[in-house]
């Protein structure tokens, strides 16, 4: 484990020379200037591997418009170089407020795209790939045979970002937990034929009363569109979902209020719907199940909606 500088990161030879370092493990390459500090990702990451052991060099805003000799002054790295182009923009950084070049930039900084040929054939025509030991240097066959492959073999996985956490994990991770968060455990919504997916046994779902959908009784303005609208986005008729199924071999009758469907509220489809679930349930002697997640009374149906809250709590 070397001795962490608390100071700085060595940024030239004659840095090196004082620590007594005759060779490096990394060397970062940032268009910032380095400020040891923590709002400069470079200086970051250099402290990041300087605590795991590693000896670490920064070139701030090096001169890529020359000869390259900034790239080459603290030779090469026994693992990687780290380049960014730094956290300011492009624009911030080469014009002034009016919009126009200032007459003297200075050392410039990275560009998009400073890592290909320099500037001009007077200037050698260099290539900082070139500096790479020819050990770890990119093949430029290899990289074209991989751009006129006609399908890959390996696709990118589709990736889910939670809303509580923000943080990322692949859609076949969240199937697994059952789309709660593999990183902080928040349930995400989910539909009514998937968690009845979850609950009943494989094979022993038979939906009820699919064909019953809601009405437009008071001609309330635009609530057939977007009740027509849901219907195509969630392939539902209704906001409520009632099966006969099993669970561990039990005979059940289940009933979901989906969310999806106008956030699960409660129209006189809904309350029909539950209300025959309840008195086929009780017909057939059989266990009853309800999700409720609904998000109250419909109003585009007003006081046909609340009725339905003593239709079903008087058929249960």
């Amino acid at each position: 484990m070397n001795k962490q500088n608390k100071q700085w990161l060595p940024t030239t030879k004659k840095e090196l020379e004082r620590l007594g370092w005759d060779y490096l493990d990394v060397i970062l390459f940032s268009g910032d200037a380095y400020i040891d500090h923590p709002s400069m990702g470079a200086a970051v990451i250099g402290r990041v591997l300087e605590a795991h052991g590693y000896r670490v060099a920064i070139v701030p805003q090096p001169n890529w418009q020359d000869d390259l000799r900034d790239f080459r002054k603290l030779g090469t790295p026994r693992l990687f170089f780290g380049v960014s182009a730094g956290a300011m923009d492009s624009m911030v950084n080469h014009y002034t407020a009016n919009r126009r070049r200032p007459k003297k930039l200075g050392r410039r900084r990275f560009q998009k795209g400073a890592l290909t040929p320099c500037a001009t054939k007077e200037k050698q025509n260099m290539d900082l790939k070139n500096l790479l030991p020819r050990g770890i240097r990119p093949e430029p066959k290899i990289e074209a045979a991989k751009r006129t492959i006609p399908k890959a073999a390996w696709e990118q996985p589709e990736m889910i970002t939670c809303k509580a956490c923000q943080r990322r994990a692949t859609r076949a991770n969240w199937n697994r937990s059952l789309q709660v968060c593999p990183n902080c455990g928040y349930h995400a919504p989910i539909g009514g034929y998937y968690r009845l997916s979850l609950v009943l046994d494989h094979g022993s779902f038979c939906e009820l009363d699919a064909d019953v959908q809601g009405t437009d009784p008071l001609q309330f303005p635009d609530y057939a569109q977007k009740a027509a609208a849901q219907t195509r986005a969630t392939g539902m008729k209704e906001a409520a979902v009632t099966a006969k199924g099993a669970i561990g071999g039990m005979p059940v009758v289940a009933a979901v209020l989906d969310s999806q469907f106008l956030m699960g509220s409660m129209g006189t489809a809904v309350g029909e719907k539950i209300t025959r679930a309840v008195e086929y349930a009780d017909r057939e002697k059989l266990p009853l199940i309800i999700f409720s997640a609904s998000g109250g009374a419909r109003m585009q149906e007003g006081i046909f909606s609340l009725m339905q809250m003593a239709k079903t709590s008087a058929a249960i």
